[in-house]
This record gives C-alpha cells, sequence and structure tokens, in this order.
C-alpha cells in the first residue's frame, strides 16, 4: 500500500486492479475491489482507523470482473454508473466461474470460489458529487473502455482514478469498447485541466501524460488497422495475426500472463471486427445459405 497524498491511497499488490481508497471526514471511499475474499478483508482492515468515520462506500469503475467480482466482500454501499450496474445485473446471483479466455486477470486466478454479484445501490447518469469532506469528490462518466466507464476526481488536489482508460505495461481490454468515444475521453484527459493532474490507472497505478498520449496512438493505430482490413474484406485470421503482432509488443513476466495478453487481444479485435467492420465471411455465409 502507498500513500500517493495525505488520506489517498492505492495498492498494487493484488490480482486484479489497482485499488484505491480515500479517506475523508465522513467516512471511507473505496476505489474497485480486489478479486478475492481473503485481500478484501485484508484491504479492508488496513483503512479501519480508530477514531474515524465508519462509513464506507465502494465505486465500481466499470462492470469488468476484474474489479466487480470481489464487490460482495468489501461490505460496502455499492455506486456505480446507471450502465454499469444494468451491465451487472444481468449476470445471475450467483455462479461458478466460466472458462471464458478474455484475456482477464480473473480468468487465471485459481482460488476464486461461486462468485456472489453484487448489484450497485446507487447509480448516477453524467456525475455524482460525494460531500464527505471539505471538498467533493466528484464521479464522472466517461465511456470507451466500457459503456459505464467512469473516473473518480479529487478536484482540490487534481486527482483522478481513470480505471482502465490509460493501460502502459498490458494490453487494452476492448471486447466492450467504443474506440471513438475512448478517443474523446483520453482528448480530454490532453487538456490543460489535466496537465498537472496526477492520474491513476487501474493496472499500471501512476499514469503520465507521455502514456496517455502513447495510448491515443495505440487506438488510432488499432482502429486504422481494423478500417483498412475492412476495406480489404479480410477474414478474422488477419485479425488474429495482427493480434499475435501487437501481443509481441508488450513484455509479460510469465507464461500465464503472455497467454493472458494474447487471448485479451485477440478477443477483443476480433469483437471490434465483428461488431463494427463487415467482413467477408460474413458475406461468403450469406452466399452459401443462398445457394450463390
Amino acid at each position: 500500500m502507498k500513500e500517493i497524498l495525505p488520506n489517498i491511497f492505492i495498492e498494487n499488490g493484488t490480482p486484479g486492479v489497482v485499488l484505491g481508497a480515500v479517506r475523508m471526514t465522513e467516512g471511507l471511499l473505496f476505489i474497485d475491489s480486489p478479486l478475492l475474499t481473503k485481500d478484501a478483508q485484508e484491504w479492508r482492515s488496513a483503512h479501519a482507523k480508530p477514531g474515524s468515520a465508519s462509513e464506507r462506500m465502494l465505486i465500481l469503475l466499470d462492470e469488468h470482473p476484474d474489479r466487480t467480482i470481489g464487490a460482495k466482500a468489501m461490505k460496502s454501499t455499492v455506486v456505480a454508473h446507471e450502465k454499469t450496474a444494468q451491465l451487472i445485473s444481468n449476470r445471475p446471483l450467483a455462479s461458478k466461474p466460466l472458462n471464458t479466455y478474455n484475456g482477464a486477470v480473473w480468468e487465471y486466478c485459481n482460488q476464486l470460489g461461486t462468485i456472489h454479484w453484487v448489484q450497485p445501490e446507487i447509480t448516477f447518469t453524467h456525475n455524482l458529487f460525494i460531500h464527505w469532506g471539505d471538498e467533493p469528490a466528484i464521479l464522472e462518466y466517461h465511456p470507451g473502455p466500457s459503456k459505464g466507464a467512469s473516473w473518480l476526481g479529487l478536484p482540490e488536489q487534481k486527482l483522478y482514478f481513470i480505471g482502465d482508460c490509460v493501460t502502459v505495461s498490458q494490453p487494452p481490454f476492448l471486447t466492450s469498447a467504443d474506440l471513438g468515444a475512448w478517443l474523446e475521453t483520453l482528448s480530454l484527459l490532453r487538456s490543460a485541466k489535466f496537465r498537472d493532474a496526477i492520474l491513476i490507472g487501474s493496472r499500471d497505478g501512476l499514469v503520465t501524460q507521455e502514456e496517455v498520449k502513447a495510448m491515443i496512438a495505440l487506438l488510432n493505430r488499432i482502429k486504422n488497422k481494423l478500417s483498412k482490413l475492412a476495406d480489404s474484406k479480410a477474414d478474422l485470421s488477419q485479425v488474429e495475426g495482427f493480434a499475435a503482432e501487437l501481443a509481441g509488443e508488450y513484455q509479460p513476466r510469465n507464461e500465464n500472463e503472455a497467454n493472458m495478453f494474447k487471448n485479451r487481444l485477440s478477443s477483443g479485435l476480433q469483437h471490434l471486427y465483428s461488431i463494427f467492420y463487415p467482413t467477408t465471411e460474413k458475406t461468403k455465409r450469406k452466399g452459401e445459405r443462398g445457394g450463390l
């Protein structure tokens, strides 16, 4: 656990996402939850400061399982964007881990038992002000990485938890992405308002403006490549080749992480291509059904 400013903490030593905690006069804000129950218990205990307010609020920055699986164990009031809440509500109340291959951290965590999904009790549309101290914390809607992606901002401290908006040491998640909205959000991060701000990403911790710039370049590269593949009526095998090319540009720490990165890019790029770009595979299948 690292205290990056007085009463503002991050933790990047647990599987899943980088966690945040903000101690305020009237209570404690947790930003995202650990995957494992034991980690959630330790994270809560680390902030059980004697004499401090007992109110706790858990902010979910989007619906990704890496940050929502452990929400129940945080034993806090859960807050999220209304679109995030809707996506979580579509899940069963309890389920066993599925054998999915989307390149998420939770898929490689063998300590998960039955997953109990928690529905957010408080939702918002554009922003939500939390008045638990002298200055408010502000939840803001910034779509792109997912439909309900949000940030938690502390404007007086010029600090923002920006979720999966920027990834540095690992590939981005693309299976729920809107590239146009994402690029608009990143453009906002490059504006004067955020020039000297402290940015906390959910996969790497502290994020610099140069890394925001690099993220813009990466998403534009992905967008342009998929567009070229669509213009040439490429099939999904060529999208797979592009995924392997991108995966080779990262430096995984072990074989599991290497497989995770490959799966993440493969599933994400294929998802984007099949939804946003018509392919010859679809045309071919249609022709076969019509006897052409």
